[in-house]
């Protein structure tokens, strides 16, 4: 009895270790355990059959610019498919008759090599997959993507190499604008063609077309189908009007079959959208675009800012010339108008009063969106009173490069890791490097050498910590921080190097992401 009694004891201990073993091994899972993925890499070729049009290996979360690339550039080793021939279905449009109902969508997305242009398309198409898939659409091929050949616009004459007009490129200028003077150009106008016809000749593309990624969904009932084509923003550049309307022939769209572009994704597109219109005339001779909507879905520029003209706003300036555009998002105006309120419900109110405190913003400089944005919150903070320039003296503006941390695509498409790298330890380094690294400098990473800039954000905390250090003299201090930029990788740079500097100042951004809620990214 005493043994059973003890085998007894024993099972229950046993049962009861395994029970928590199970709790607490259930509930690491859940808390702590890592999501790894335990799929193997698959290296051994594999036949399979394609679908009859979408041919390109690609998942629905892939970026479909690099899925497309990567087939070119092995299509490009065979030395096969480098001109259309008439088997080719790459090269017609992708529509049928039978495709008559069919809804088309042209998304933009920016084509450049960076880490965040990459994950900036993938995340736009997770978006309008998941839209269409709200609206009841499931994917035609899930496995595979298609593309198409599109002609690149052919180069007009450019001037020769002392930057003068050519008479070629004076006669290549669209009607009215050939036989209109130079001082009856509007300003935007002028400097389009400046830009367009005043640079040296450029060398001729290596490749006269541009691939289209697409993809087919069906409705439930396959009554309906949608074709949502991926389009490269930069292509657009100067004339997207133009290039909207090439595509569009290519694709022959059936009659009362409309073409809706989710796009442009930057305000400088939409600029050039502006500048292309000064261009056409009062006779509604862009009728060709008529059966063409455009729904800006990223350009946040304040319509006055890229119009010039108080009270004016897109939809009625495009629709003076027959052109139907739509924005989806707001406006960098109207942002401005929020992060005031934010600031002021923060108890961190700036401005020119006593009690107030000073406002730095910090933009990056080399593009369009970093430009403008600053200005729309100087003019909200300034009641317009800083739109000179020069009446805020409570407002410190810096800016940045883009890139902070000097990383640059390889030819593999791959982040270059290597420039920043610390040496081994005792290896010996030459050069530049091995002459400014001191004992302190562990990390190698605020060397002013290489690509990195993080010795530029050291000194602009320094200098930003001297002006708070003056201000502090008078009684004032610099209260709140802006860091506006494209680039959440930069604007996380930016946080790490400033917030340990001014631990009483309130930080904000713009656009956020879920990067911003890793606490391991944050100072």
């Amino acid at each position: 009895m005493a043994e059973d009694g003890k085998q007894g004891i024993n099972l229950a201990s046993g049962g009861v270790v395994l029970v928590a073993m199970i709790a607490t091994g259930a509930f690491v899972f859940h808390k702590d355990a890592p999501l790894t993925g335990s799929r193997p890499v698959i290296t051994e070729a594999s036949i399979h059959e394609r679908a009859e049009l979408q041919t390109v290996d690609a998942r629905l979360w892939q970026d479909p610019f690099a899925a497309v690339a990567k087939e070119i550039d092995k299509l490009a080793k065979d030395e096969h498919g480098q001109l259309c021939g008439s088997s080719e279905k790459s090269c017609s449009s992708p529509l049928t008759k039978k495709d008559k109902g069919a809804l088309v969508i042209g998304v933009t997305l920016s084509a450049a090599p960076y880490a965040e242009d990459f994950e900036q398309r993938r995340r736009t198409r997770y978006a309008v997959l998941s839209g269409l898939e709200r609206a009841g659409f499931v994917p035609r091929d899930a496995r595979h993507i298609g593309y198409f050949w599109l002609e690149k616009e052919l180069r007009i004459d450019r001037p020769n190499q002392t930057g003068s007009l050519t008479t070629a490129a004076l006669e290549s200028l669209p009607n009215p604008v050939a036989n209109t003077q130079l001082p009856f150009f509007t300003y935007p106008r002028l400097v389009t063609l400046l830009e367009q016809y005043a640079l040296p000749a450029e060398p001729a593309a290596a490749d006269p077309r541009q691939s289209v990624p697409y993809e087919w969904f069906d409705g439930s009932n396959r009554t309906k189908s949608v074709l949502v084509m991926w389009l490269e923003e930069e292509s657009l550049k100067h004339h997207p009007f133009k290039k909207i309307s090439e595509v569009k022939s290519f694709l022959h769209l059936q009659e009362d079959q409309k073409l809706k572009i989710i796009g442009p994704y930057t305000s400088g597109i939409l600029r050039d959208m502006v500048n292309e219109g000064c261009s056409f005339d009062k006779n509604n001779n862009c009728d060709f675009l008529k059966d063409v909507q455009f729904y800006p879905y990223g350009a946040s520029t304040p319509d006055k800012q890229i119009l010039g003209k108080a009270g004016e706003t897109f939809k009625r300036y495009f629709e003076k010339l027959n052109i139907q555009v739509q924005r989806t998002i707001g406006t960098d105006d109207r942002l401005a108008q929020g992060i005031k309120k934010e600031l002021e419900l923060r108890n961190a109110k700036v401005g020119p009063n006593k009690g107030d405190g000073d406002l730095a913003l910090i933009s990056e400089w080399d593009t369009f969106y970093g430009q403008t944005l600053p200005k729309a919150v100087e003019h909200e903070f300034g009641e317009g009173k800083c739109d000179d320039g020069s009446a805020c003296e409570w407002i410190h503006k810096l800016t940045y490069l883009r890139g902070l941390d000097g990383l640059t695509p390889r030819a593999g498409g791959a982040e270059e890791r290597k420039q920043d790298k610390p040496a081994a330890q005792g290896e010996k380094q030459a050069g530049a490097a091995g002459f400014f690294k001191t004992s302190t400098d562990v990390d190698n990473l605020d060397r002013p050498v290489g690509q990195g800039q993080f010795d530029y954000l050291r000194r602009m905390s320094k200098d930003l910590h001297k002006k708070d250090d003056d201000l502090r003299k008078d009684g004032r201090r610099i209260k709140a921080i802006g860091v506006l930029g494209s680039d959440v990788f930069d604007k996380l740079l930016v946080l790490r190097a400033l917030q340990p500097e001014f631990p009483e100042a309130l930080f904000f951004t713009t656009d956020f992401d879920e990067s911003y809620t890793i606490v391991s990214e944050l100072p």
